[in-house]
C-alpha cells in the first residue's frame, strides 16, 4: 500500500488515479507532438461555402427537413453513395452523412442525406436535420454547404455465399383422402 498523507491509498485507488494522470499527460502531449511535427490531415480539394435556402425547406416529420436544391454533385441512390455534399450549420459540420432517412427523423442531431431518384431525372433533395433538433427555418442559424471534389471511397463489397446443400426428400407414403375429396391422378 502507499502513504499519502494520513492514511493508506488502496492498490486499486492507486492505480486508477496512475491511469487517469498518465492519460491526461498523454493526451497533451500528443496534442503538442502534433505541432511540433507539424501534422496537416489529409484534406481534398473542396469548393467554396455556398448558401442552403433553409427559407424554402420543408417539413418532413419528426426532426426532418427537405431542401430541393441543385447541388452540384450527383446525389445518393438506391444503387450506391455518390454525394460528396458536406452541410454546415453557423460553420461547424453536420453529420454523419448518408444518414438513413429514418435516423434522421427520429434522431436528428444534425443528420443529413443527399438523395435523389435513382433515374437520374428526379430532383435532387437533402434530407437534414439541425444540430439542436431545432426548426432550420426559424433559428436564424446560417446553413451553408460544400462539395468534396474527390468521391468517397466506394462501400465494401458484401461477401457472396454458397447457395445451401440440398436435402434429400424423403419419400413419404401417400395417405388416402377422405371419400368426399376426390382423389388426385398420379
Amino acid at each position: 500500500m502507499v502513504k499519502i498523507l494520513n492514511g493508506y491509498l488502496r492498490p486499486k485507488s492507486f492505480m486508477l488515479a496512475l491511469v487517469i494522470g498518465v492519460t491526461f499527460i498523454l493526451v497533451n502531449s500528443l496534442a503538442s507532438l502534433e505541432n511540433w511535427l507539424d501534422i496537416t490531415p489529409l484534406v481534398f480539394a473542396q469548393t467554396p461555402l455556398n448558401p442552403l435556402n433553409v427559407t424554402s425547406a420543408i417539413y418532413d416529420t419528426g426532426n426532418s427537413f427537405v431542401v430541393l436544391q441543385s447541388f452540384g454533385t450527383p446525389p445518393d441512390t438506391g444503387q450506391g453513395t455518390l454525394s460528396t455534399l458536406r452541410i454546415f450549420e453557423d460553420g461547424r459540420e453536420l453529420g454523419p452523412a448518408h444518414s438513413w432517412h429514418s435516423m434522421i427523423r427520429y434522431v436528428g442531431m444534425g443528420r443529413f442525406s443527399h438523395w435523389g431518384g435513382s433515374d437520374g431525372n428526379s430532383p435532387s433533395a437533402v434530407y437534414f436535420s439541425a444540430s439542436d433538433n431545432s426548426d432550420p427555418r426559424q433559428n436564424g442559424r446560417m446553413y451553408t454547404y460544400q462539395i468534396d471534389v474527390q468521391p468517397p471511397p466506394p462501400a465494401p463489397a458484401l461477401p457472396t455465399l454458397p447457395p445451401p446443400p440440398s436435402l434429400p426428400q424423403p419419400d413419404l407414403p401417400s395417405l388416402p383422402l377422405p371419400p368426399s375429396l376426390p382423389q388426385p391422378e398420379l
